[in-house]
Order: structure tokens, then C-alpha cells, then sequence
């Protein structure tokens, strides 16, 4: 009976170690993504402003390698490439929600958003329908207060080497998943959407819509 209450004991034990230690990783990986989305975001709004030198930029720069020390039978290790630095497409700005964020258009993948929002393919256009996907609650949860947009409030959206173009907020949404009607709507307009945060909410989607001004 004793080792039986030994051995219990060392499972639960055992188990709450393992619980420290996710909750531990999944701590450090928002940590990571965080700093991701702000590093990128920091060159990004550089780059737009044409200030590439700024420390936001050389933040994001690897240090310079030494001189490589001549050994007679050693060849000196090869220099890492510096990190692919993706350039912005568009300056997003919602004063109602304090929001000044860079947009990409390299796709809507989770990689992708962790940089920040990001186009939907095909949607990029400000002549047309414009469809812009952001994180509501990680990766530095641009689009964490979208949801408080009320009809009227402004959006504007400066593209890069071209123009900027005026949005009212007409309403909110929340729409399945695989309800793509209002992104694939072929009227000018905007849209932004963000996943809801919650297991019973993973399949549902937050769509913020706005008209041209």
C-alpha cells in the first residue's frame, strides 16, 4: 500500500513538472512572438518613412562578424546571411483605437501575421475590395481593440509609393469561418478581420467593415 501511495505520488509530481514546463514554453513563445511583431514593425514604419539607418533598423541588423583569424589547416566559418526583412505595403491608421500599423502582402499565414497584418491575396487593390487580416490577442494583437470601432469612426490606408484612401466604418460582423461573402464582395471597400480569442470561439472570425469616404 505504501509504494502504491509512493509511485502515485511521484506521477503527480511528475505531472506538475510537466505542466511548469509548458506553461514555461508557451510563456518564452509569446515572448518571442511579441518581439517578432515589434522588431518588424519597427523597421517596417522606418522603411516607409525612409529612414533605414533608424536603431529600429540596425536593431534588426546582425552584428558585423571579426575578421577571421588565419589558421593553417582551418578554414574560417562561413557568415550568416542577415534576416530577410519584408517590406511593408501599406501604412494602416485607425485613430479611434490609437492604431499605427504596417501591412505586408505575403499572405495570411500564422508565420506571416506574427509580423503583423497582412492583405488577403487579391485584395490589395483600394480601387476595389480591400481584405486585411490581424491578430486580435498575440503576436502583438494589432487588432486587439477593432472590436470596439463604431460606425464613423476613420480609417485610412496609405499605400506605399501610392496614394491614401479614406474609410468610414459602416459595422461589425462575426462570421464563421468559412464565410468569405463580404471579403469576396466585389464593391470598394474595407475590411478588417481577426480571429476570436477562446476555444469555443476558434471557428469564428471578427470582420470590421468599411465604405469608402
Amino acid at each position: 500500500m505504501v509504494g502504491n501511495s509512493f509511485t502515485i505520488a511521484k506521477l503527480l509530481l511528475v505531472s506538475a513538472g510537466v505542466l511548469v514546463a509548458l506553461a514555461f514554453n508557451q510563456v518564452l513563445l509569446v515572448e518571442f512572438e511579441d518581439q517578432e511583431y515589434r522588431q518588424a514593425q519597427a523597421w517596417a514604419v522606418n522603411y516607409v518613412a525612409g529612414d533605414n539607418t533608424s536603431p529600429a533598423a540596425i536593431l534588426l541588423s546582425p552584428p558585423p562578424a571579426p575578421e577571421p583569424i588565419p589558421a593553417p589547416e582551418t578554414e574560417p566559418a562561413p557568415i550568416d546571411p542577415p534576416p530577410t526583412r519584408v517590406k511593408p505595403a501599406a501604412i494602416l491608421s485607425v485613430p479611434a483605437i490609437a492604431l499605427r500599423v504596417a501591412v505586408f502582402d505575403h499572405g495570411t499565414s500564422e508565420s506571416a501575421l506574427r509580423k503583423g497584418p497582412a492583405f488577403f491575396p487579391g485584395r490589395s487593390n483600394p480601387s476595389g475590395r480591400v481584405a486585411i487580416a490581424g491578430h486580435l490577442g498575440e503576436a502583438g494583437g494589432p487588432f486587439e481593440y477593432i472590436g470596439e470601432l463604431r460606425p464613423g469612426d476613420l480609417i485610412t490606408l496609405s499605400i506605399v509609393g501610392g496614394g491614401e484612401y479614406a474609410y468610414r466604418v459602416s459595422g461589425s460582423h462575426v462570421v464563421h469561418e468559412l464565410d468569405w461573402g463580404l471579403i469576396d464582395d466585389t464593391r470598394p471597400g474595407l475590411i478588417l478581420q481577426a480571429c476570436l480569442l477562446g476555444a469555443r470561439y476558434h471557428a469564428y472570425r471578427l470582420l470590421v467593415e468599411a465604405a469608402p469616404y
